[in-house]
């Protein structure tokens, strides 16, 4: 009876502990140095504005945006969900390419950070497109940080 009592509780939380964390990840970017151009955009109301797109060649400057993106919590959202959140107030999208061409090829790795702070990464993984993720809080001050280090003003 008393290992009963003993084993119930213990196997109840093993089972909510795992249910709980089931989906959830951390962000790990191994290969920082693989991208040679990152193109930044501000999307607002699902439309680009005029001068708010930058392009960054500097190698330094882009591993360092990875590495702060790096070791965020996420879940697997599904791609409908991900489209409905990029649709809602400003977006900054931060997409990495291999090469000079942004308008004849898809990105590398890419991650939009909303207004407040939430962030949405279109791979789970360098070239991995199959699992988009969301952050499971908010990094408001990250988005500052990454325009602060990139000298962007919009």
């Amino acid at each position: 009876m008393l290992i009963k009592h003993i084993y119930v509780p213990f196997i109840f939380i093993v089972v909510f502990l795992s249910a709980c964390s089931g989906n959830e990840e951390t962000i790990i970017i191994e290969d920082k140095d693989f991208a040679d151009m990152l193109a930044v955009n501000m999307i607002e109301n699902n439309i680009s504005s005029e001068g708010t797109d930058t392009i960054i060649k500097d190698k330094e400057k882009m591993k360092e945006i990875l590495s702060m993106v790096e070791g965020v919590q996420v879940e697997e959202i599904e791609n409908e969900q991900l489209l409905k959140e990029m649709k809602s107030g400003i977006v900054y999208m931060f997409a990495f390419f291999k090469g000079d061409e942004t308008k004849t090829k898809k990105g590398e790795y890419a991650f939009n950070i909303l207004e407040d702070g939430t962030i949405l990464f279109n791979y789970d993984n360098v070239g991995n497109t199959n699992t988009p993720a969301i952050t499971t809080e908010k990094h408001r001050d990250l988005l500052d940080k990454m325009k602060q280090t990139l000298n962007i003003g919009y």
